[in-house]
């Protein structure tokens, strides 16, 4: 992969000290220029924040522990989690002056997938509501309480999320568990937690790492395919440079990477992929056609081995068609980095951390070399991705469930 994207754009921030406070769970993801909505902001990323920690949480703890009372916490770990879920979805709902849902609350006694699953369908919740918060009347009564203001119910709600974290993760310490840590670097740097390093080794290394000259093309096939390009047509190398934004390797994969936007006044190129298709009775919802257009990349992978040695997509004999072990289509969510995976293969599997990524229930993707220089990747439509929040990085990744997909793009020297 460029340099530039490191582990698909994720810098590395080394973890401090397993006895942090989870207050730090709460600093703001921004920083730098001047916000127009500070407060609303504020809220709105440690929502995601700590809401992405949490549900982490509620994943680590083993399922026949969940009722386990111990003295501190005094209530068990299921509680936590029940009067969390119920406090996360009536302030959410109340601060923007809508109805909280409608249902029976979910009890501590629940089981652990009932929880888990609510817990992180509460921060979506959170995440689409707050979406439209701005810092108007943060003096006038919150819809939720008499006497208190709309301001003092988000640094309340702040508060609440943090405790609940310091006790779920209290928890998991009093049962032998380490809890899912969150990321501190320069004060708002929260993405890049992962600290392994790289463990793979490329079958065979192209010069400039496999990256194809500047002229050389991706064409990525639209309609009847979920990931789709932005009609300008092929997308063409660039100089392999920082302010090159288009790039297209041969090497351990078959790729199409977007490096930061060009700041000559170049055209910026993007991709779309269609998410409006989760597949029933799984955990993910509707979330529209999304355009990405910078630091991400779409890839796909022959195989790693035991050994872990990466196989070239240059190893495959002209005129074979073999089968993709892993397929990634990356995409930015409401600014916040996912992956659509498809194939077995984790993505993240070449670090040292491990990942908490995986291919259960989705399709693979073939690759076909037509000559020296020219691949084809193809996911026929039927095909199913696994979405996966991985912006505190793959050993922190999060399910978001699984979405109907397919492509199919040829690269080509």
């Amino acid at each position: 992969m460029i340099p530039s994207l490191g582990r698909m754009n994720m810098k590395r921030i080394a973890v401090v000290s397993l006895l942090i406070s989870p207050a730090f769970a709460l600093l703001p993801a921004s920083a730098g220029g001047q916000v127009t909505r500070p407060v609303a902001k504020a809220i709105q990323e440690n929502a995601r924040e700590i809401g992405r920690l949490i549900t982490l949480a509620a994943g680590v703890m083993p399922a026949d522990l969940y009722t386990v009372r111990t003295p501190h916490p005094p209530r068990s770990f299921g509680e936590t989690l029940s009067a969390l879920i119920g406090q996360t979805e009536f302030f959410c709902a109340r601060i923007q002056s809508a109805t909280p849902p409608a249902g029976p609350r979910v009890s501590g006694t629940a089981g652990k997938a009932a929880l888990v699953a609510r817990v992180g369908a509460a921060f979506q919740l959170c995440e689409r509501l707050l979406a439209g918060l701005d810092d108007s009347n943060l003096g006038a009564p919150y819809a939720g309480a008499s006497g208190v203001t709309r301001a003092a119910a988000m640094l309340q709600a702040s508060l609440q999320w943090s405790v609940a974290y310091g006790q779920l993760a209290a928890s998991l310490r009093l049962n032998g568990l380490v809890p899912p840590i969150p990321c501190i670097g320069d004060i708002g740097m929260t993405s890049g937690c992962s600290t392994g390093v790289r463990i793979c080794r490329p079958s065979s290394l192209p010069p400039e790492q496999g990256y194809l000259p500047p002229g050389s093309t991706a064409t990525l096939r639209d309609a009847p395919y979920s990931v789709m390009s932005d009609g300008l047509g092929p997308y063409i190398a660039g100089p392999l440079t920082r302010s090159g934004h288009v790039h297209i390797n041969a090497s351990q994969v078959a790729s199409l990477e977007f490096a930061n936007p060009p700041g000559d006044g170049s055209v910026i190129r993007s991709i779309k992929v269609d998410l409006n298709h989760p597949v029933p009775a799984d955990i993910g919802v509707p979330l529209g056609v999304v355009a990405s257009n910078h630091n991400l990349e779409l890839a796909s992978q022959w195989y790693t081995d035991s050994s872990n040695i990466a196989h070239s997509i240059r190893d495959i004999p002209i005129g074979t068609t073999v089968t993709s072990e892993q397929t990634d289509v990356g995409i930015h969510l409401n600014g916040v980095y996912h992956i659509l995976q498809m194939g077995p293969q984790r993505y993240g599997h070449c670090f040292s951390d491990g990942s908490a990524t995986y291919g259960d229930g989705t399709t693979r993707a073939t690759i076909h070399r037509v000559t020296a220089t020219e691949w084809i990747v193809d996911l026929p439509p039927g095909s199913v991705g696994r979405l996966f929040d991985i912006s505190l990085s793959a050993p922190n990744a999060i399910n978001k469930g699984l979405y109907y997909v397919s492509l199919r793009y040829v690269i080509k020297q």
